[in-house]
């Protein structure tokens, strides 16, 4: 009884992770695709992959890399914030995710989350 239960929970984690990875890459080629067109985004898309690769290989050479990224991505956000629109507004909920999945302190990740939704009225 308890092996098939066991079998149970380990196949629906596994079905569940499978799914939550088809969501993550269908959001990063949509991330990819709105970054194409808004800079910001890219930078943003550029820190993410740069923290990932100094966590892995713990090099500061690409931890500073994803730090001037994430710089880049925040003054373009911030500008985008600024200038509002229907037409931006994909690319500042875009670069507002991905900046809040970076932040390692609560109150920037916060900041980066209440803007977030003031912007999007949630």
């Amino acid at each position: 009884m308890l092996a098939t239960s066991l079998s149970g929970l380990v196949r629906y984690h596994c079905k569940f992770a499978v799914i939550k990875t088809a969501a993550v890459c269908l959001q990063m080629s949509s991330f990819l695709k709105i970054g194409t067109d808004y800079g910001f985004v890219m930078h943003a898309l550029l820190a993410l992959s740069a923290t990932h690769l100094a966590w892995l290989t713990d090099c500061p050479l690409t931890a500073n890399m994803a730090y001037e990224h994430r710089g880049i991505a925040l003054k373009g956000l911030h500008e985008a914030i600024g200038a509002f629109s229907r037409q931006n507004s994909d690319a500042v909920l875009a670069a507002s995710l991905l900046l809040s999945w970076q932040a390692t302190e609560w109150s920037v990740k916060s900041d980066i989350i209440c803007s977030s939704a003031l912007l999007t009225g949630i």
